[in-house]
C-alpha cells in the first residue's frame, strides 16, 4: 500500500483552528475538513460518502495551514492527497488520515452578490 492516498470532493464542514505550543515551544495549529465525494453504484445509483481529514502544523508549516483556510471555505472542490496511519491506544485502533497537499478545483459560488428582494411597490 502507498503511503498517500488522494480524494477529491466538496468540503462539507472546517473544524475550528486548535492553536497550541509544542514542548519545543513552538506554535502549532490543527483542524479538520470533511470532503463529501459523489460516486455512481454499479447498479447506476448515484450515491455519496465523506471522509474526515486532519492538518496539523507547527512551527514554520503554520503558514501552509493559514494558506490552506485563506484559500478554501466550505463548499470548494477539492483534490487532497493524504498519509493514512492507524495507532493503537488501549486494544483499540485509530486511524488519522493526515493531509499532506491540497488542491482546490473550483470555489463555493457566493450568493453575497445575490439581488436583494424587497416588497416596495415601486
Amino acid at each position: 500500500m502507498s503511503d498517500k492516498m488522494k480524494v477529491s470532493g466538496e468540503i462539507i464542514f472546517i473544524s475550528e483552528v486548535v492553536e497550541r505550543t509544542t514542548k519545543k515551544d513552538e506554535p502549532s495549529k490543527s483542524f479538520d475538513i470533511v470532503v463529501e465525494s459523489s460516486h455512481i453504484s454499479d447498479g447506476g445509483k448515484p450515491y455519496k460518502t465523506s471522509v474526515v481529514l486532519s492538518m496539523y502544523k507547527q512551527g514554520d508549516g503554520i503558514k501552509f495551514a493559514d494558506q490552506f483556510l485563506e484559500h478554501n471555505k466550505v463548499g470548494n472542490k477539492v483534490e487532497v492527497e493524504f498519509s493514512p496511519k492507524a495507532s493503537e491506544w488501549k486494544g483499540k485502533y485509530y486511524n488519522n488520515l493526515s493531509i499532506w497537499r491540497a488542491t482546490t478545483i473550483s470555489e463555493s459560488v457566493s450568493n453575497d452578490s445575490a439581488p436583494v428582494e424587497d416588497d416596495l411597490p415601486f
